[in-house]
C-alpha cells in the first residue's frame, strides 16, 4: 500500500497564500514579504517558491519595488482549447472550424474567461494503446494542467486517452468531434433521415447516398437504407468510401468531384442526393455545374450546412439545407463546461444519472429552397 506523501512546507505556504488571495480579492495588495515570513515563521526560500507557483497560475503578481498583488484576473477562469491541427490546417478544410473558433473566442470574452488555444502534437504509436496519454499535449499546456492553472478544457478532435489524462488531473473536459466523458455532437444519422424525408416529400425516387468517410459511411448507409425503405423507395447501392483521412481533404473532394461527373453524367443518373458534409456536397454541386445540370431542378439536393459559412452560399436558394449553428454548439460547450467546473450536472444530462461518456446531440434546422430569383 502506498503511503500518501505529506505536504511540504512550500505546499502548505502555497495553500495559505491562495486562501489569502481569495480573501483579499482581485488587485488587492498582499502583506509584505517580511510580514508574511515573520507571521508564518517561514524562510525566504519557502515563501519565494510558493509565490512563484501562484505567479505561474496567475493568482498573484510580483511588482519590483512595489510588492505582491492579487492578480486582477483572480476570478477569471482559465479555459484551454485543445484541437487536432488537421481540422484547421489541411488544404480544403471546411470554413466551419474557423467559425467555431471565432464563436468560442467571442463567448469566452463575454463570460470573462481567459482562453488559450493549443494544437495537439504528433505522437508515437503505442501497442497496446496507453489508457492515459499526455504525449500529444504541448509541454507548456501539460505543465499548466498539472499545476492547476487550467480550470476547464474544450477538446476538438482529441482522442479519449488524452482526454482521460486531462480529466485525471481534475480538469473537466468537454469534447466535440472527439472523445471525453462529456461529448457534444451533430449526428450524421439525423441529417441523413431528415434529408431523405425532405427529398421524398418533393417526389424524388432515386436518392443517391453521398457520404464517403470510412468511419461513418457504414452507419450512415444503414440509416439511409432503412429510411428509404420506410418511404417506399428503393435504396441505391453504396458509393463506397475513401481511405481514412482522405474524405475531408482536398484529394477527397477532388475524388468526389470526379465521381459525381461519372454518376450524374452517365446513364440513368439519380434524380437527387443526400449528403451529411457541406464540403463533399460542394464538390458534387461544382460537378453538376460542369455537366450543365441545375440543382433544385435537374437534380434535387439535401445537404448539411453551417450557419454563417460561405461554402454553399451560392446554392442556398436551390437546395434543401439541414443547418447546424456553430453558435448553438459553442453555447452548449460552455454551459456544459461551466457546470462541470462548478461541480454541477450539465442541464442536458438526466438528473441523478452519472455514467462515463455522456453524449448530447444538437439537431439541425431544416431549411427548404427559397423562391429567390436567380
Amino acid at each position: 500500500m502506498m503511503i500518501p506523501k505529506a505536504p511540504s512546507k512550500v505546499d502548505e505556504t502555497t495553500e495559505r497564500l491562495l486562501d489569502l488571495a481569495h480573501e483579499l480579492g482581485p488587485s488587492a495588495k498582499m502583506p509584505t514579504v517580511r510580514v508574511l515570513r515573520e507571521e508564518w515563521n517561514i524562510s525566504h526560500a519557502t515563501l519565494d517558491a510558493a509565490l512563484a507557483r501562484l505567479e505561474e497560475r496567475n493568482i498573484v503578481v510580483r511588482r519590483q519595488g512595489s510588492g505582491v498583488y492579487v492578480s486582477p484576473g483572480l476570478r477569471l477562469r482559465n479555459i484551454a482549447l485543445l484541437c487536432d491541427p488537421d481540422f484547421f490546417l489541411l488544404h480544403g478544410a471546411s470554413p466551419f472550424w474557423g467559425l467555431l473558433i471565432g464563436q468560442i473566442r467571442d463567448l469566452a470574452a463575454r463570460n470573462e474567461a481567459r482562453l488559450s488555444l493549443h494544437f495537439l502534437l504528433p505522437q508515437t504509436e503505442n501497442e497496446p494503446p496507453a489508457p492515459l496519454n499526455a504525449e500529444p499535449v504541448p509541454q507548456p499546456l501539460r505543465e499548466k494542467i498539472a499545476g492547476g492553472a487550467v480550470h476547464g478544457l474544450i477538446a476538438i478532435g482529441v482522442e479519449h486517452a488524452v482526454s482521460r489524462w486531462i480529466e485525471a488531473q481534475d480538469v473537466p473536459v468537454v469534447a466535440y468531434a472527439g472523445a471525453a466523458n462529456y461529448i457534444l455532437g451533430q449526428g450524421d444519422e439525423t441529417l441523413v433521415r431528415m434529408g431523405i424525408t425532405a427529398l421524398a416529400a418533393q417526389g424524388c425516387q432515386q436518392i443517391a447516398p453521398w457520404f464517403f468517410s470510412a468511419k461513418f459511411s457504414e452507419s450512415n448507409y444503414a440509416v439511409y437504407k432503412a429510411t428509404m425503405t420506410a418511404h417506399g423507395l428503393i435504396p441505391m447501392p453504396p458509393l463506397g468510401h475513401l481511405p481514412e483521412g482522405e474524405s475531408d481533404s482536398a484529394s477527397g473532394y477532388a475524388a468526389g468531384f470526379d465521381l459525381a461527373l461519372r454518376i450524374f453524367g452517365g446513364e440513368n443518373p439519380p434524380d437527387s442526393f443526400v449528403c451529411a458534409n457541406d464540403m463533399q456536397a460542394q464538390s458534387v454541386l461544382m460537378a453538376l455545374y460542369r455537366l450543365g445540370l441545375r440543382p433544385g431542378k435537374d437534380v434535387r439536393v439535401a445537404t448539411h450546412t453551417n450557419a454563417g459559412s460561405s461554402a454553399l452560399l451560392a446554392w442556398h436558394p436551390d437546395i434543401i439545407r439541414m443547418e447546424n449553428n456553430p453558435a448553438e454548439l459553442v453555447r452548449y460547450l460552455f454551459e456544459t463546461l461551466d457546470a462541470l467546473m462548478n461541480g454541477q450536472t450539465p442541464q442536458w444530462l438526466p438528473q441523478g444519472e452519472r455514467v462515463p461518456e455522456w453524449r448530447y446531440q444538437i439537431n439541425p434546422v431544416l431549411l427548404l429552397p427559397t423562391d429567390t430569383p436567380r
